[in-house]
C-alpha cells in the first residue's frame, strides 16, 4: 500500500507522549503481512513545533527528515530551536513492525 501527501494536521496520534504540529509530506509504501508490517520511503516536517507532555520547552522550526528502509528508520536531518539554542542532529531506530525498538541520535547543541 502507498501512502502520499501533505498535510497540517496534529501529529499527536501518532506519539500520544507528544504534541507535534507543522507541515508534513510522507511518501511511504506499506507492505508486509499485518502482524509484521514493513516501511519504506520518506517523512518530512518543516518549520514544526514539538512539545513532550511533561516537559515544558517545546522544539520550535523543527526540520526533520525521516528514511524508513528495512524496519530501520534513518533520521537524515533534523534542526530545531529549543529555548533559543539551535539542535542539529542525525541519527537511526531499529523497527519491531511499526514500533521503535532500539534508537541512537548524535545531537549538535549551540546556545
Amino acid at each position: 500500500m502507498l501512502v502520499a501527501g501533505e498535510t497540517r494536521g496534529d501529529l499527536a496520534a501518532l506519539w500520544p507522549e507528544v504534541r507535534a504540529a507543522g507541515p508534513v509530506r510522507i511518501d511511504l509504501t506499506y507492505g508486509g503481512p499485518w502482524d509484521a508490517p514493513t516501511l519504506s520511503g520518506t517523512a518530512e516536517l518543516h518549520d514544526g513545533r514539538v512539545r513532550w507532555i511533561g516537559f515544558p520547552d517545546a522544539l520550535s522550526g523543527a526540520d526533520l527528515r525521516v528514511r524508513f528502509e528495512r524496519g530501520r528508520a534513518e533520521v537524515e536531518e533534523f534542526a530545531a530551536v529549543l529555548g533559543g539554542g539551535e539542535i542539529r542532529g542525525s541519527g537511526h531506530a531499529a523497527l519491531d513492525g511499526l514500533l521503535l525498538r532500539d534508537y541512537e541520535m548524535d545531537l549538535d547543541v549551540a546556545n
